[in-house]
């Protein structure tokens, strides 16, 4: 097995599903790893179950220069355990020390990309572990400022959980803060946003900016999209269903506003919710409040393969973000995804969105947090649709070839993670 390891050696390590994940950190990770290996590297995902054994045995070949380490499953802790947080970082250090007995057997320039999730025990024991312990190469993906997401969170109604929550709610930030003070023991990070780039450059100025990633295929764009006005107006969203993150109660009263002029339409929402107090607002409670019970359906968490299909039985598709600290840094994932889906995209002007997205171009664009503009531009894109759209979302799958697809970053960021004499190291 070692013999066909010699080369370039990339280990992705995560606290989350990779390979069978259906999140949109999984989809960016995924693309890293095939633009990293139609230059020829060799990638390895890394976020197996904690107990697995860790072996060539065990190695799962998804694609030719794309491999599985050990088992994706349930990465559930002791129920007692999750109220330690040191417990689970004696977790992940012996996971970790698995993971650089595996590494230290194969041969060739070797790099670890860690994708960060909500939890930063794993940050540290990175840093501990693959750093500092055993001298390897460490580059961090950061695409958000994650302690901005504190400010956002919806409390439980259970007072125990809701008790729970506000107890650790400084320990947590000040996880997230230490976290950022780290990201200079980094070889260099990856960003997504031009405001993360800015952001980051006072702790680790080795960064090079990789945006949100399309995986296109030759059949992406597969139809013009249309709308019989004598049926429902389908308007999609996709991705944790977060209401203060993703502006739902803004969004809501834009609809309700549309309602009064046009009737005619259905919400469909597709995703997991952060708990069940915003499962309940999102549902019941402010579907009811802007009559709109009626108007809205949804379908629960889907597989990541079923998305794109589920995206095309829309006329159109949302992101209605607000402007906030956690949207003024981060950039969606989801965005990438919209773009090739051949149905149009309307959105907020937050992060790197006006950078890409021209309004009645290639995509729909309102100011953040305006709800008339939001309301206005729904009504204006359903009695234009057919005349408009087509060529919109023309535009728009032209636009993520040119500037979102994996393949135009493999060659930049295998240079930046193997900086060498030859062609040195990228900061842009």
């Amino acid at each position: 097995m070692m013999s066909d390891r010699i080369g370039k050696n990339v280990f992705i390590i995560s606290a989350t599903k990779i390979y069978n994940g259906n999140s949109a950190g999984a989809a960016r990770i995924m693309n890293i790893a095939r633009a990293l290996s139609m230059e020829g590297t060799n990638v390895y995902l890394c976020s197996s179950t904690y107990n697995d054994e860790i072996t060539f045995r065990k190695l799962l070949r998804i694609s030719d220069k794309i491999f599985v380490v050990g088992k994706e499953g349930k990465r559930k802790l002791h129920k007692l355990n999750k109220l330690r947080d040191y417990v689970k970082i004696i977790v992940y250090y012996k996971y970790l020390l698995k993971i650089a007995r595996f590494v230290k057997q194969i041969s060739g320039d070797k790099a670890f990309y860690l994708y960060p999730t909500n939890d930063s025990s794993m940050d540290f024991m990175v840093i501990i572990v693959l750093r500092i312990l055993n001298r390897f190469r460490v580059y961090c993906d950061i695409n958000e400022l994650r302690r901005a997401s504190m400010h956002n969170i919806v409390l439980p109604n259970n007072p125990i959980k809701c008790l729970y929550r506000l107890l650790f709610f400084p320990i947590r930030y000040l996880k997230y803060l230490l976290a950022e003070l780290l990201t200079g023991c980094y070889n260099g990070i990856i960003v997504i946003s031009t405001n993360i780039e800015n952001y980051f450059k006072k702790f680790n100025s080795n960064t090079i900016r990789i945006p949100i990633l399309s995986d296109i295929r030759g059949d992406s764009f597969v139809k013009k999209p249309f709308y019989n006005k004598s049926k429902n107006f389908n308007i999609g969203f996709f991705g944790q269903l977060s209401l203060k993150k993703e502006g739902f109660e803004l969004f809501y009263r834009a609809l309700s506003m549309v309602k009064s002029n046009f009737s005619g339409f259905k919400l469909h929402l597709y995703g997991p919710f952060l708990n069940e107090r915003e499962r309940d607002l999102l549902l019941d409670v402010l579907p009811t409040k802007y009559n709109l019970k009626e108007n809205i359906i949804y379908h629960g968490v889907i597989a990541q393969n079923d998305v794109f299909t589920e995206m095309q039985k829309n006329h159109l598709l949302i992101l209605p973000r607000p402007l906030n600290l956690q949207t003024k840094y981060g950039f969606s994932t989801k965005l990438s995804e919209y773009l090739i889906s051949g149905i149009p995209v309307l959105l907020t002007d937050v992060s790197d969105n006006s950078l890409y997205i021209k309004d009645g171009y290639n995509g729909f664009i309102v100011p953040a947090g305006d709800m008339f503009a939001m309301a206005k531009k729904i009504l204006h894109i359903v009695n234009k649709y057919n005349n408009v759209v087509p060529q919109v979302c023309e535009n728009a799958f032209k636009t993520a070839y040119n500037e979102f697809y994996y393949g135009l970053y493999g060659k930049r960021l295998l240079k930046f993670l193997f900086p060498n004499k030859k062609y040195g190291v990228l900061k842009g």
